[in-house]
């Protein structure tokens, strides 16, 4: 072969090597399809079953029978008492089951009316969602928040809407159970539509503690008749969220669900950081800070504050301080008191420099009936429920 055209091939090999990356490049971001097989027709027909979703009172429905009998067609609510009435069928039970079982059952009652019914349910509107929340967060305890928020509804409490404001996109979502955006056509508004979360729950009770074990959460719910009822637990990794692994874990909270978020091993100043940065903590809390600091008062102070920061932001102390007393009423409704020597370089999180909570009371120096004096001259709400000196004087004893 002559040397020339050995050359020419040569040359040609290279600018294939330099040019292919280029082309893989543009197939993988969808420029080029030649290389790549597209989802078949199949893949929109992976609709979810509606089994996760277990009907209550409140709930409100729209029914559709069949084509040809569309005056059995109606929009009808779950009453307190788990009943519903429809058409020809009267009062009858439905709490407890979920929109599949229900339609099948209907099929079989319409049977008996109409030929070859066809029965279609779709929630109209979505019942209160009462859960309840324990362990590492700041006010444990049963919260109710809206079945699904309009996010085009100016009628939605000020909470809510710096709640959606405040969450990212892949965090307003829930992908776990069912789709979050649902059929517009079902809601009379025709407005985006989403449903509570974890991190919604996690905000209602005021966020997590800094002792709060974000990897292993673990939420119950009632389990539907089909599968055996009672109740199913799953356990929840928060962090995969707040580090943008798995957006999935941010699940849909339904009613009913209890959800215990367990005491991690270790303090979590980084995970802590991560849940303010997210918005599942408030960024600030409230604070006394009292005594023999030069300029007393109430401070709103950030969420992963200590003592030193909080004794820091009153000015500092004066030269003869004494101890510091903190005083604390824990989420088990008992109320805790450290005294300690001030010690503002010790690490944050240590038992001389503790991170503080919402309503913390700090006091440098002085005697017991003092500092409860001086609290209620200086506080006109007092925090916390303290509303007399000899009180605040029992608890510095």
């Amino acid at each position: 072969m002559p040397k020339k055209f050995k050359k020419l091939i040569f040359l040609k090999l290279i600018v294939l090597i330099q040019i292919f990356p280029i082309l893989f490049s543009f197939n993988k971001y969808g420029i080029t399809s030649e290389l790549y097989s597209i989802p078949s027709q199949d893949y929109l027909r992976n609709i979810p079953k509606n089994n996760f979703y277990i009907l209550g009172s409140g709930d409100k429905l729209k029914i559709s029978v069949a084509e040809d009998a569309k005056e059995l067609d109606s929009i009808f609510t779950i009453n307190g008492n788990g009943t519903a009435n429809l058409k020809r069928l009267k009062n009858i039970y439905v709490e407890g089951l979920t929109l599949e079982e229900l339609k099948l059952l209907l099929n079989k009652e319409y049977s008996k009316y109409v030929i070859n019914p066809d029965v279609d349910l779709e929630v109209y509107s979505y019942r209160a969602v009462k859960v309840y929340i324990d362990g590492e967060v700041e006010n444990p305890g049963q919260y109710i928040l809206n079945g699904s928020f309009d996010l085009q509804n100016e009628n939605i409490n000020q909470d809510l809407n710096e709640n959606l404001r405040n969450r990212t996109f892949n965090n307003s979502i829930s992908l776990s159970d069912a789709a979050v955006y649902e059929d517009q056509d079902s809601f009379p508004t025709k407005t985006p539509i989403i449903f509570p979360t974890l991190f919604d729950v996690i905000r209602k009770s005021s966020g997590i503690t800094v002792n709060a074990n974000l990897r292993e959460i673990i939420v119950t719910r009632k389990n539907n008749l089909t599968e055996g009822g009672g109740r199913i637990k799953t356990k929840i990794d928060l962090l995969k969220v707040l580090n943008l692994e798995d957006p999935n874990q941010n699940i849909r909270i339904l009613d009913g669900d209890t959800i215990f978020i367990p005491r991690g091993d270790n303090l979590a100043s980084v995970d802590i950081a991560k849940a303010i940065k997210s918005n599942i903590n408030p960024a600030t809390i409230n604070v006394y800070v009292g005594g023999r600091v030069e300029m007393p008062g109430r401070y709103q102070i950030a969420k992963t504050s200590s003592l030193s920061d909080a004794v820091e932001i009153g000015g500092g102390t004066k030269i003869l301080k004494g101890p510091v007393r903190l005083i604390r009423y824990n989420n088990n409704g008992e109320v805790s008191k450290i005294k300690l020597r001030y010690k503002p370089n010790k690490k944050k999180g240590s038992s001389k420099n503790p991170y503080l909570k919402n309503g913390d009371i700090i006091y440098v120096g002085k005697s017991s009936f003092n500092i409860a004096s001086e609290i209620i001259n200086d506080v006109t709400s007092p925090l916390q429920g303290l509303v007399s000196i000899y009180g605040l004087y029992k608890v510095f004893e």
